[in-house]
């Protein structure tokens, strides 16, 4: 995308409502259950490590 072919954000408005969902939706999913995704993600990140 560039800005000579936005138009009134034709170009960007049909992708920002599910980027706003999908981080609804995480951020709904983290909440719930906090510890037990926090360990996910560390134990994520330290098999990315040894990559």
């Amino acid at each position: 995308m560039s800005k000579s072919s936005m138009h009134m954000g034709q170009n960007i408005s049909p992708t920002l409502p599910l980027f706003l969902l999908f981080d609804l939706l995480y951020t709904e999913l983290v909440a719930k259950d906090y510890v037990n995704r926090v360990q996910i993600r560390d134990k994520t990140l330290r098999a990315l490590k040894d990559i």
